[in-house]
């Protein structure tokens, strides 16, 4: 299976470090953030990632160049290119020729986890969940999204044994980790696509036709989404994973 990261964000709310470094090149822990990624999936078996470039894009390929090792193993990297961010479904709509027809890992580029993504290519391999147009990975909400993005299905009222299906958000909500497994005729056969659009407007489409499955992960996630959570976490990794 081949992955995707999100990497052509502007990172706003993160200035001025992203004035002249791209957000996944920022160092945590003492290596990009980026890296955190490739590293894990790698790990978990993944040998091809595309990854969406835009705003200062050409340092995130000039460092990375076309490959990423680790040990005897090889992870060959593709970059999709924007003339200027087009959001997260955009992105991957954009990506698709070089993503191909099969499901692919997505994962934001500006989150950090410990979420183990050989895992998530198992769960995609049993026959509940690769019936679905995704599956999604959800946490609990940070003190920055209180309310959450979605509801999880108990298993009783799923239509498919031993899988949750994605929800409208409800009384007990959770966040939207950034991480998934989806096939690409999620996009395909989405009615109102267009160039710049957002992927959460795709899964409420999936979620009324009941295509998505998803599940909570309880284990180490953050979202890098600002400098003070980015300090948070580079103290974390220094005094966790030196």
């Amino acid at each position: 299976m081949k992955a995707m990261i999100l990497a052509a964000g502007r990172g706003e709310r993160m200035q001025p470090l992203t004035n002249k470094t791209p957000k996944p090149l920022l160092r945590v822990g003492g290596r990009p953030l980026i890296e955190y990624h490739l590293q894990r999936l790698l790990q978990s078996g993944v040998r091809q990632v595309v990854i969406n470039i835009a705003y200062l894009g050409e340092q995130i390929r000039d460092y990375l160049g076309d490959s990423f090792t680790d040990g005897p193993h090889r992870l060959s990297i593709a970059y999709s290119e924007e003339p200027e961010p087009l959001e997260t479904a955009g992105a991957i709509l954009h990506a698709l020729p070089l993503l191909g027809d099969e499901p692919f890992l997505l994962v934001n580029g500006d989150v950090w986890t410990d979420y183990p993504f050989d895992t998530l290519l198992d769960k995609h391999a049993d026959s509940h969940v690769c019936q679905h147009l995704a599956h999604v990975i959800l946490v609990s909400n940070p003190e920055h999204n209180p309310k959450g993005d979605f509801s999880l299905s108990s298993e009783n009222e799923s239509s498919d044994k031993g899988v949750a299906l994605l929800c409208e958000p409800s009384e007990k909500n959770y966040t939207f980790s950034g991480i998934s497994v989806i096939s690409p005729k999620l996009l395909t056969g989405y009615p109102n696509k267009r160039e710049k659009f957002p992927l959460a407007e795709v899964l409420r489409f999936g979620i009324k036709h009941k295509q998505i499955s998803a599940e909570v992960y309880t284990g180490q996630w953050r979202d890098i989404g600002t400098v003070e959570r980015l300090k948070s976490l580079d103290s974390y990794l220094k005094n966790n994973c030196g």
